[in-house]
């Protein structure tokens, strides 16, 4: 070896340890770093080279500097610290949560309901009290105030907590832009083989940054770079790009992630850890949860009471319109109510209406029953592509009575058919509907048939649910989407879905017609649907599924309020333009109503009754050039009619010839506005006279002037057995009256089979009976009924049910006679009606006789029963990931809200546990990370200690080679 050598080898020696001396100075500096990673030199020995026969080693050099570090642990303690911070800001959020639900208060949810029972107790001691009808007030408003600040302090959390998942996700995009960057300088720095150990410590720091906001992966690429991705997949950074989070969805407050096409993909549930999963987890699911346990406690108890305050009755009836505060949806469906799940079909809807001139009131009961079969339906409808409405609007027994319909087109005007006693179908428009012997069709039910577009086929829609829905006792509304619909099977129809929890849609086509909603499957076999058409399902304690669809008999808002004007004096029901209900009582002489019989001959008052189908024809007002109709359903024989002519007109159909006849008929209206005319639908040819002209019509005829003068009609050659002879109309003081010329005027039997037991009179010639006139006993002898339909004088009010067990919770469900209104804790309020506080109900009216004493209390001691009464409750469970599902818990309201407390309490409990566990696992991760990676300053130095002495020892060797090479030099 040469002194060059021994110089080369000093050389190397003094390098590496300048080398090792600089690295631990660096570990020295960074000994406080976050993240930084200890490094250390690498220091190989140099190739030796051969020389005299022998390898002689060339010195030592520093190949590279690397870091102490384990990835699998850096990765675990990332994990742990993601899982630990998730944890703190849940319980950050659950302390203020915690603090609204605050139960050591005098203005408690639990303390507001036990002073609103007691309310009541007070009250029924003293039901007319002026001072306790204003402290229950008082006092249910205030409870109702505190459930909806609590529903808005726990919305204004929500909003909180969203508006830090936006800041979360601006500071994600942020990091995710810096460690694509220091990809980017690390592909460079290691391009050379280097190992860019600083940068490499930044970007772990970045990473575990990024891991205190939601729970990633990361994987490395062969150039060092990280590729960084949701746990669900969604690339974040992939070398040295990265795809930023948005917030967005359905609601505005969901976490996107948008890939490079511009794809967006919500990932809300799927971020479990990080800040950004506790803030979701504390919105979507802790908060979420227990405003629905909470929505849940205010919509029980406020059907509970306004079920119970609906059947009962203020210090007086209401006497001017009252309008229900829930209101259907646009497809007018009572299903659609807020409370429609509630409404018991198989009871009544029961009003009292009650006159200032009478003692009692006096009661009218709606059947709110579903009829027991469907049509089916032979031969096609008229129109094509074309929907059909058609209403019960008087029910029976198919092959028993007599039974009317009415249908219309498209929307358009109603046509009324029969179903008589003898027969069990009906054909409407071209259309055979079809029904069983026995089958029971109840007033008021409707159903819509849908036509196909080829032809005018009965399409309605065939779908029976399956499955188990994940929602209990809850109703399913399901509506075709504007501008969609069509054949089941064939077209593209999007429907969309919603029930009291969550929405969603789907869409049938060819190639589907069975669709999973909500754990239920529905198989759609056929029909048509048109845009707009509604149905719903309802579900039970078990969640099994019911549908209703279009073509089924149901009740709607408007044949509802059909049925109840037709069956109901004194009161009126309208719809209101938001679909509401209102009820309006008459005012003095608007109303109309029977009145001044008399019987002679064969007619008794014992044997005859009369009467009222359809009230709302008594006051109908009829537009120009329509008359109002009186309907004989076969024949007048040997008549002659004589009229004292009017501005407008009566009719009298006269369709076919009777077998067996009436004798001597009359009928009186008090309602010296109408006007008349003469309508003859007998089949025979008839001639007028009128100022000298001729008019011939075979199909009618109608009679017009002004004036007193009377006119006579006089009708010859009539076939089918019908002989005019004469009928005279003439005005008697102030009441329209149709009477009979002795022995001329005959009105048929209204049954086939022509038993005399009675006929129909036909006000607004749609076909159907509006007045009815039988008797218990055919008649054998002529006899006259006298009538008049006359200006009803009377003050009207009206109440609600009574005291049986019979109601149906239809006033209830349309909020009319209610307590509270709304139906979660943040809409429920007192109903403004009872700002007058006579309409609290404390009292029942006696079902038998129709009176409500002064100090009757039962209805105040059945709410405050209400305290202890159990209920079916519905309670969620929240899961983000899979979805909601609702099941029920039987419990009193305030046992419920206890429970709701204590779940809070056990939820908190559960946090802070975790959030223990956490850190504990982050302490012990960082003392493994630290035993491997951490600074030690001992250790450090130690090390610069044996560097500094490795450095003097090659010093040495340099002054040794010089010592050698100047003695050679030496030498002579």
């Amino acid at each position: 070896m040469s002194i060059i050598s021994i110089l080369d080898i000093a050389r190397t020696a003094l390098s590496t340890q300048q080398y090792g001396i600089e690295v631990t100075g660096h570990n020295i500096a960074n000994v406080n770093t976050p993240e930084y990673s200890r490094q250390r030199p690498v220091i190989v020995a140099e190739d030796p080279l051969k020389r005299g026969g022998l390898l002689l080693g060339c010195g030592a050099d520093v190949s590279s500097v690397i870091r102490a570090t384990d990835q699998l642990v850096e990765n675990r303690l990332m994990l742990e610290k993601s899982s630990m911070l998730s944890s703190q800001e849940m319980e950050n959020y659950m302390r203020i949560f915690e603090g609204l639900f605050n139960e050591n208060s005098d203005t408690s949810i639990s303390s507001l309901l036990s002073d609103f029972w007691n309310s009541w107790h007070d009250i029924s001691n003293d039901p007319s009290g002026v001072p306790q009808r204003i402290a229950l007030y008082e006092q249910s408003s205030l409870l109702a105030e505190q459930l909806n600040i609590l529903s808005q302090d726990l919305t204004q959390i929500e909003t909180d907590l969203t508006g830090a998942v936006k800041t979360g996700i601006e500071s994600i995009n942020r990091l995710t832009g810096e460690i694509a960057n220091l990809n980017r300088q690390i592909i460079t720095v290691e391009s050379d083989g280097n190992t860019a150990n600083d940068l490499r410590d930044k970007r772990n720091a970045r990473i575990s940054e990024l891991y205190g906001y939601l729970d990633v992966q990361t994987f490395e690429q062969d150039n060092g770079a990280f590729t960084v991705t949701t746990s669900r997949g969604g690339i974040l950074v992939n070398g040295t790009e990265n795809f930023d989070l948005k917030l967005g969805g359905a609601n505005g407050n969901g976490v996107l992630w948008e890939n490079s096409s511009g794809t967006s993909v919500d990932i809300t549930n799927y971020v479990t850890n990080g800040k950004l999963g506790g803030w979701l987890e504390m919105r979507d699911g802790i908060v979420a949860k227990y405003k629905l346990d909470l929505d849940a406690v205010a919509k029980e108890f406020a059907w509970s009471v306004n079920e119970q305050h609906s059947q009962g009755v203020g210090l007086k009836f209401f006497d001017a319109a009252v309008t229900g505060t829930y209101k259907t949806d646009s497809s007018g469906l009572l299903a659609t109510l807020a409370y429609g799940d509630k409404i018991d079909y198989t009871k009544d809807f029961k009003m009292w209406t009650y006159d200032s001139g009478e003692t009692l009131p006096v009661p009218v009961d709606v059947d709110m029953g579903i009829s027991t079969a469907n049509p089916s339906y032979t031969n096609n409808f008229a129109s094509v592509n074309s929907y059909y409405t058609i209403e019960v609007t008087q029910g029976g027994t198919v092959n028993t009575d007599g039974i009317q319909l009415r249908w219309s087109k498209n929307g358009g005007a109603w046509t009324s058919e029969t179903i008589l006693a003898t027969d069990i179908d009906v054909v409407i428009d071209g259309s055979t509907l079809g029904f069983a012997a026995g089958d029971v069709l109840v007033a008021g039910n409707t159903l819509t048939v849908n036509t196909a577009v080829a032809a005018g086929t009965p399409a309605p829609v065939v779908m029976t649910p399956t499955g188990t829905a994940n929602n209990i006792l809850d109703t399913y509304t399901f509506t075709v989407a504007t501008g969609s619909g069509g054949t089941i099977g064939t077209d593209s129809i999007q429907i969309g879905w919603s029930n009291s929890v969550t929405s969603g849609t789907f869409t049938l086509d060819a190639s589907t017609t069975t669709v999973t909603v909500d754990g239920m499957e529905l198989p759609f076999t056929s029909g048509y649907l048109f845009a707009g058409d509604a149905f719903t399902i309802t579900t039970d304690a078990n969640g099994t599924p019911t549908a209703t669809l279009p073509s089924d008999w149901h009740w709607t808002l408007d044949s509802f309020v059909s049925q109840f004007n037709r069956q109901t004096p004194r009161v009126t029901a309208s719809k209101t333009s938001a679909n509401a209900l209102t009820f309006t009582p008459y005012t003095a002489g608007t109303d109309r109503e029977l009145k001044n019989y008399s019987y002679s001959g064969g007619a008794t008052a014992a044997n005859t009754t009369v009467t009222v189908n359809n009230y709302d024809m008594l006051t109908a007002s009829t537009p120009a050039g329509t008359p109002f109709t009186v309907t004989q359903t076969p024949a007048i024989e040997n008549t002659t009619d004589t009229i004292a002519a009017q501005t407008a007109s009566v009719t009298i159909i006269n369709p076919a010839e009777a077998d067996e006849s009436v004798s001597g008929i009359i009928l009186e209206w008090d309602q010296p506005t109408t006007s008349w005319s003469v309508q003859n639908d007998g089949g025979f040819t008839g001639g007028i006279v009128i100022g000298g002209t001729n008019l011939a019509d075979e199909v009618d005829l109608q009679l017009g002037g002004s004036g007193t003068d009377d006119i006579t009609v006089t009708v010859t050659g009539a076939g089918a057995g019908v002989d005019a002879e004469t009928v005279t109309f003439d005005i008697n003081t102030d009441n329209w009256r149709v009477s009979n010329v002795p022995g001329a005027y005959t009105l048929a039997d209204g049954d086939i089979g022509g038993d005399n037991d009675g006929f129909d009179i036909d006000l607004n010639g749609d076909g159907s009976s509006d007045i009815a006139v039988s008797f218990a006993t055919a008649l054998t002898a002529d006899g006259i009924v006298a009538f008049d339909i006359a200006a009803a004088a009377g003050t009207y009010s009206f109440g609600f049910s009574d005291d049986t067990a019979q109601d149906s919770g239809l006033t209830a469900a349309l909020g009319i006679n209610t307590f509270y209104q709304g139906s979660s804790a943040g809409s429920i309020g007192i109903n403004t009606v009872l700002s007058n506080k006579d309409y609290i109900a404390a009292a029942q009216i006696d079902a038998g006789t129709g009176d409500r004493a002064a100090g009757n209390n039962s209805n105040a001691l059945a709410i405050a029963d209400l305290q202890y009464t159990d209920t079916v409750i519905a309670q969620v469970t929240v899961d983000r990931i899979n979805g909601n599902s609702v099941g029920s818990v039987t419990a009193t309201i305030e046992n419920y809200y206890h429970a709701t407390i204590g779940s809070i309490g056990v939820t908190s409990s559960s946090i802070v546990r975790a959030k223990e566990f956490n850190e504990i696992m982050v302490n012990n991760l960082n003392a493994v990370r630290d035993a491997v990676s951490a600074v030690s300053l001992d250790e450090e130095m130690a090390n610069l200690i044996k560097f500094q002495h490795a450095y003097a020892a090659a010093a040495k060797i340099i002054n040794v080679a010089d010592e050698m090479y100047v003695a050679l030099l030496q030498v002579k």
